[in-house]
């Protein structure tokens, strides 16, 4: 998903930021996707443990639907 997303999101950002801006949204943006990682870590070892690993593949898959 991150191709798809990313790309559109980036071209975006790119033509709504200033120039002179753009390594700091960036940055921001990156720093907040990165600590995402352990957020969802914390969420995602419980879930795991209680409803099985099965449950993060069908979940994503069921909401697609």
């Amino acid at each position: 998903m991150q191709p798809i997303t990313n790309g559109p999101i980036m071209a975006i950002m790119q033509a709504t930021v200033a120039p002179e801006m753009q390594g700091r949204v960036f940055s921001l943006i990156q720093a907040g996707a990165t600590a995402m990682t352990p957020i969802g870590l914390l969420i995602g070892g419980p879930v795991a443990d209680r409803f099985g690993v099965q449950s993060w593949f069908l979940l994503p898959a069921a909401w697609a639907c």
